[in-house]
């Protein structure tokens, strides 16, 4: 059986990474937390300030050190308006940015069968590849996007075009490619087999039916949408 992860791609260039080459030693953490917070407390100009945590914080490497109380300088309305009008912006776009905004509609929530029915019609699908034991390996979207196992990432994502991946896929081992270019297939018509394998899975080995038993409940909720 094969087990693999499915991620999804939106971007096929690899990001580059950074990576901060500090020495991260337990010692070396605890004298540069000292330093820095050492450093903060001096600089802070002495109006309008309010004061954090002060005390003492145990250290990873056990040790225990003193926290000075870091300040926080703090404007009221029109110094804000005045700090940001000498940055070069005007008043009233300072008024805009400074103006209290609406962060209802950021807050997460779990999507109701309906919507996310919604959303799976809307994910149309160009090319499905598919292993030897019928689990789906890789799917290639007609917005450019792809969602593919961990094993096939890293190829696919170097990629420029979508008939390149399939030319790809097609030359993967144990590996059978449809072709949906000239159909309109989407993620919601793909459900139902997602479904079917996930039950197959379950009865050829039982002990996977924890893992795949609540998500096959919520499919199948979507399903009856």
């Amino acid at each position: 059986m094969s087990n693999l992860a499915i991620n999804k791609i939106t971007s096929f260039r690899e990001p580059s990474l950074t990576v901060d080459k500090k020495v991260n030693s337990q010692s070396d953490f605890s004298s540069s937390f000292k330093q820095e917070v050492a450093q903060i407390s001096n600089v802070v100009p002495q109006k309008n300030l309010m004061p954090t945590f002060s005390g003492q914080m145990k250290m990873p490497d056990g040790s225990v050190a003193d926290i000075k109380p870091v300040h926080i300088q703090v404007y009221t309305h029109e110094e804000s308006v005045k700090l940001l009008q000498e940055s070069g912006i005007s008043q009233a776009e300072a008024e805009e940015i400074l103006r209290p905004k609406d962060l209802s509609q950021l807050v997460s929530k779990e999507q109701t069968p309906q919507e996310q029915k919604a959303y799976l019609m809307s994910q149309q699908v160009e090319a499905v590849a598919r292993d030897a034991d019928g689990n789906i390996v890789a799917r290639i979207y007609k917005d450019g996007s792809l969602m593919c196992s961990d094993g096939l990432a890293s190829s696919l994502s170097k990629c420029n075009s979508n008939a390149e991946r399939i030319r790809l896929l097609e030359k993967q081992p144990n590996v059978i490619v449809s072709d949906y270019s000239k159909e309109k297939v989407t993620d919601f018509d793909l459900l139902k087999e997602t479904v079917a394998h996930a039950k197959k899975q379950i009865l050829l080995h039982p002990e996977l039916r924890t893992t795949y038993e609540e998500a096959i409940k919520y499919q199948e909720k979507i399903l009856a949408a």
